[in-house]
């Protein structure tokens, strides 16, 4: 392949990278044949940096995905919110005065059904489930006990009040309707102890209010689909509004009100919600045309992943995790499940603060100066700028989840600062992964206006089955959309990219003088039998 020009090549490369074999890779750039059209979401997307993980959790990453035949990319994103979910309120990181990141995070993986999904989120969660069952074996009799008093006192307490509204005498009223109270604030300061839980996946905004209450401030909501988008956006909804408050307010550690029948509201300071969610393409399209989703700043709080699907070139025979690397992942995992609070100065639970070394903070900074320009309007996340306004924000989040990670066996885990080595992996994530995924999973949204304009091409092309036209042709067709022949540009270069078009540029004639001439356009005849553009 070393003879080809090197534009070619390139088309040869994001041949291989969208799982087209090598031979046939090299027919088609050598013949010119058209290869089919690339989605949108699935153009030259990066894979997760596996490198970038602690070892014990790079290993199982890697070797789950080969016994699964998946992406890396979907048990990479599921183990960081694992460690999320282990450590989260436990655990923030300083990033200077003023400014402390929580570790939770909100994740969304974008795969097709039939994709094993469920088994990966299952694999990926088994240590977690287990150091529940465990856990919740333990503590079994304290419950049983602690609910037999209530109900006990719950009995005694009807007693008095039928005997209060009984009693002829007004001083037995008294005595009587006096116990009664008394038992009553017993009552209510009663705690039964709940099953520990860290986990939970098909819930509604309020009963999730109450399992984080219930468990010390912090829950993670896990599920290989996409019915939480459905419940945030009131399916259970007496009124069909949205409710989502609290998944905002546990992103960001704002104090969470719970109201509870029979007692007084109750405030849960700094609260933690981690969400891992795997969903398949037409659940992201719809998220920016629910209501309030993009405008309250639900959808800039998730990171995304759009991994090419493996389907249809999977190992039949592929070889399973080995029992080594699973033994150390659910050792790790139940070691971050075991992390004690740190304790303030009357007894109470207060979380562990992480700093940055000094190189560590340089390196940060660096990364926020890069970083700022890219939010402007006319920036490269100038499209997307609520969501890379959080990015500095989830680079910090990332770092701490990678230190715990690494120091999880240390003795001395809590004194050592975050290093510079491992905020320069938590900016290769953001910056070299999670940035163009962001970007992609935006545009398949609707949310990035280029990707729209070359939908609206196509729907403009598929409406008069053209084979092929020139730019000025097109513009005649579109000026409804387009108020300049040059609006056109970024649908364009987009449709050429994913290979739904073929320009051809003319060659300007030697010594002619003028303007230079339009280019011409061929649209792939594959367009018609894999209606690319709509998957």
């Amino acid at each position: 392949m070393s003879s080809l020009p090197k534009v070619d090549l390139r088309k040869y490369k994001a041949l291989r990278e969208n799982g087209v074999p090598d031979d046939e890779a090299e027919r088609i750039v050598m013949d010119g044949i058209w290869p089919p059209p690339v989605p949108f979401y699935q153009a030259e997307l990066p894979s997760f940096p596996t490198q970038t993980l602690p070892k014990w959790q790079r290993d199982f990453v890697e070797a789950e995905a080969e016994a699964t035949q998946t992406p890396p990319d979907l048990a990479a994103m599921q183990t960081l919110c694992v460690v999320a979910a282990a450590i989260q309120r436990k655990v923030v990181v300083r990033v200077r005065e003023g400014w402390t990141e929580p570790v939770n995070l909100f994740t969304v993986v974008v795969q097709e059904s039939g994709t094993r999904k469920s088994r990966v989120t299952k694999d990926t969660t088994a240590p977690v489930e287990d150091w529940e069952e465990r856990e919740g074996s333990y503590i079994e009799p304290a419950i049983h006990e602690a609910s037999n008093a209530y109900r006990i006192k719950e009995t005694r307490l009807q007693r008095l009040q039928r005997q209060a509204a009984q009693a002829d005498e007004v001083r037995d009223q008294r005595r009587l309707a006096d116990e009664a109270l008394d038992l009553a604030w017993e009552l209510a300061e009663l705690e039964i102890p709940v099953p520990p839980r860290i986990i939970a996946d098909d819930t509604t905004p309020e009963k999730l209010q109450t399992l984080i209450r219930d468990h010390e401030g912090r829950m993670a909501v896990v599920s290989p689909e996409g019915d939480v988008f459905d419940i945030m956006s009131g399916r259970y909804s007496t009124t069909g509004e949205s409710n989502f408050g609290v998944y905002l307010k546990g992103h960001a550690g704002d104090t969470l009100r719970v109201d509870r029948v029979g007692r007084p509201p109750e405030y849960v300071r700094n609260p933690a919600l981690t969400v891992s969610l795997a969903i398949q393409p037409e659940v992201l399209r719809g998220l920016h045309s629910k209501s309030g989703f993009r405008g309250r700043g639900l959808l800039a709080r998730f990171l995304y992943s759009l991994p090419p699907s493996l389907v249809g070139k999977r190992k039949i025979d592929a070889p399973p995790v080995p029992r080594t690397i699973r033994t150390t992942y659910e050792t790790y995992v139940d070691e971050l499940l075991s992390l004690p609070w740190t304790t303030g100065s009357e007894g109470e639970k207060i979380a562990h603060e992480l700093h940055f070394s000094d190189g560590a903070r340089v390196r940060f900074l660096e990364f926020m100066k890069r970083l700022e320009p890219a939010l402007a309007r006319t920036g490269e996340l100038g499209t997307i700028a609520d969501w890379g306004g959080k990015l500095a924000g989830t680079v910090a989040r990332i770092a701490g989840l990678l230190h715990v990670g690494n120091q999880v066996m240390a003795s001395m885990r809590w004194e050592a600062p975050i290093g510079q080595e491992v905020v320069e992996r938590a900016i290769i994530i953001g910056e070299k992964y999670l940035i163009p995924h962001a970007k992609a999973a935006f545009g398949e949204m609707g949310a990035d206006p280029s990707v729209d304009d070359a939908r609206y091409i196509l729907e403009i092309i598929s409406e008069k089955i053209l084979e092929g036209f020139k730019k000025q042709d097109m513009w005649q067709l579109t000026k409804g959309r387009f108020k300049k022949v040059e609006g056109l540009n970024e649908g364009l270069r987009l449709l050429v990219e994913h290979g739904y078009l073929r320009e051809n540029v003319p060659e300007t004639e030697p010594g002619r003088r003028g303007r230079k001439p339009a280019p011409t356009y061929d649209v792939n005849p594959l367009l018609w039998s894999y209606n690319s553009y709509d998957s």
